[in-house]
């Protein structure tokens, strides 16, 4: 409108705007309203109950010392009663900024207004298949979410859900169950992403990819899609790498892993396990023109504390990695030996693994100590609340 005022000019004579003494509310979540700067265009009104079908405004008529005038507001006299879903539509149409949202950035316009979609290192399009799959399209969210990564199933249960953290929803009540979303997703895709996948012809081309994780096996999806011929090593008897061994079969379960990397091997992959590779010279001795080196972070680090190198102390990644290869508890002499009851381990992401993996088998207590309070901790929400589950049988300090 300030462009067209430009364009046509004001004239001198104009009288200077009075305010009409309408309602200003800033004290609801998201929206700040203005009623004096309503124009009556009902633009609002149209987004709200015609095209998004919520219809939480209608026009209402006051008196004012200018005469009568008409606006657009809520059918009750806050947002939340009235059940506005906060969808922005009103706000993104309101010429005037008679509805203005305080929580977006002018700098960062798009990411604040969709900060799910921005808080994800893959990119997905959270909106959209979290829309799909409120309507009972599962195929169709699980081809939204394989635009940008190929194995949903174990995302949807490992994912740390940066999304949810970033969800605003949460400032409101409660962060929508984005990864929860997607796993549902997964256990009822129909497949109809199938359709539109596209793989190039051969280009005679061998890539030698080192590491059968969740790194290796993207790179050997996209480049079979691409047409070059794939062959994945890894040192461990399965693929997965952490995904697998880094990971409670609780939380990923085997055939899901198996399930996934089935569809890698679709597109024509080779895999070769228990194959360690020394030296990559030769690899290329072999043919392959590119390598990708993914072995993942399989190291685990310590706590720091006095007594942390003493023996009978394993770090989460070794004992999980043992748990998954069946080497606890073995009569062999090579294997790892839980920690009696009464030992600790820490209370992170990887902390809480242990413990429950540990509990499984069936044994005495497990106690868990944090050097940090509960809130500092990195758990992802749900994490944190079936970790102190008394049934879990483990003792968090």
């Amino acid at each position: 409108m300030r462009k067209i005022a430009d364009f046509v000019g004001i004239p001198g004579t104009t009288p200077g705007y009075k305010p009409a003494s309408l309602p200003v509310i800033k004290d609801e979540p998201f929206f700040d309203r203005d009623y004096n700067l309503c124009i009556d265009c009902r633009r609002c009104l149209t987004a709200c109950n015609d095209i998004r079908g919520v219809g939480c405004l209608e026009v209402k008529e006051v008196e004012t010392p200018q005469g009568k005038r008409t606006y657009v507001g809520t059918i009750a006299e806050t947002l939340v009663d009235s059940g506005c879903k906060f969808c922005q539509a009103c706000v993104t149409v309101c010429p005037t900024g008679a509805l203005t949202d305080r929580t977006l950035d002018p700098a960062r316009r798009e990411e604040s207004m969709v900060p799910c979609k921005s808080a994800c290192p893959a990119g997905i399009d959270v909106p959209r298949y979290v829309q799909l799959a409120a309507e009972g399209k599962y195929g169709e969210a699980i081809a939204v979410v394989r635009e940008k990564l190929p194995f949903p199933g174990i995302v949807g249960r490992a994912c740390f859900a940066m999304c949810e953290a970033a969800c605003r929803r949460g400032k409101l009540d409660d962060p929508l169950s984005i990864r929860t979303l997607k796993r549902v997703s997964d256990d009822n895709d129909t497949g109809i992403w199938r359709q539109f996948s596209k793989q190039l012809p051969p280009s005679g081309r061998k890539a030698a990819v080192i590491g059968a994780g969740p790194a290796g096996l993207t790179v050997a999806w996209y480049l079979a899609k691409k047409g070059h011929a794939v062959t994945v090593f890894d040192a461990q008897p399965s693929s997965g790498g952490m995904a697998r061994y880094g990971i409670p079969s609780y939380r990923v379960p085997g055939e899901v892993i198996d399930r996934e990397v089935g569809e890698v091997e679709k597109l024509g992959v080779k895999f070769q396990y228990d194959t360690r590779i020394e030296n990559m010279d030769d690899l290329f001795g072999q043919g392959y023109e590119a390598v990708f080196i993914g072995i993942g972070c399989q190291g685990g680090d310590t706590l720091g504390i006095p007594g942390d190198d003493l023996a009978g102390v394993i770090d989460s990644p070794t004992y999980l990695r043992a748990a998954t290869m069946g080497l606890v508890n073995t009569p062999d002499g090579r294997c790892l030996r839980p920690p009696p009851p009464g030992r600790y381990r820490r209370g992170s992401h990887r902390g809480c693994g242990p413990g429950g993996r540990r509990r499984r088998p069936a044994s005495g207590q497990i106690r868990g100590l944090r050097r940090r309070d509960r809130q500092e901790g990195p758990h992802h929400r749900a994490r944190r609340f079936h970790a102190d589950q008394p049934a879990q049988g483990v003792c968090r300090r």
